[in-house]
């Protein structure tokens, strides 16, 4: 398989990989504004969304080399680099939601077993909506 050929075959395993992170994504998201979402299941989320930005990170890292391998341009190099950051920003966000809410139910003595509080601001799931749209 030629280079070109492998680029084209990464890029393609990693648009599936982001629609499973779009997906999971809105997820977190219906978790978070849903006061009822139980701490199994936000934990799931948190592996789930983990797993998914591993996988993201190999393959985009993978792709960059590719491209850098076969003498693209700056410029394409430099696009690839930037997308790939601004999805992981909208990962490490929701991850750091999720770790917060977590760490809340722990602490919080009066929450029933198996649900918690939640402190993420609405503004702060609101103000970050736009970057998910990006997605």
């Amino acid at each position: 398989m030629s280079q070109v050929e492998d680029l084209a075959r990464l890029k393609k395993r990693r648009g599936t990989t982001r629609g499973q992170v779009t997906r999971s994504l809105r997820k977190v998201k219906d978790a978070l504004d849903d006061s009822s979402t139980d701490k199994i299941k936000l934990r799931q989320l948190e592996i789930s969304l983990n797993e998914h930005k591993a996988e993201l990170k190999s393959l985009d890292n993978e792709i960059l080399e590719k491209m850098y391998d076969l003498d693209e341009t700056e410029e394409a190099c430099n696009e690839e680099a930037s997308e790939a950051s601004d999805i992981m920003e909208n990962m490490v966000y929701y991850l750091i939601c999720l770790e917060d809410v977590l760490k809340e139910g722990q602490q919080d003595s009066d929450t029933k077993p198996g649900t918690i509080h939640r402190s993420v601001s609405e503004e702060s799931i609101r103000s970050n909506e736009s970057m998910s749209s990006n997605i």
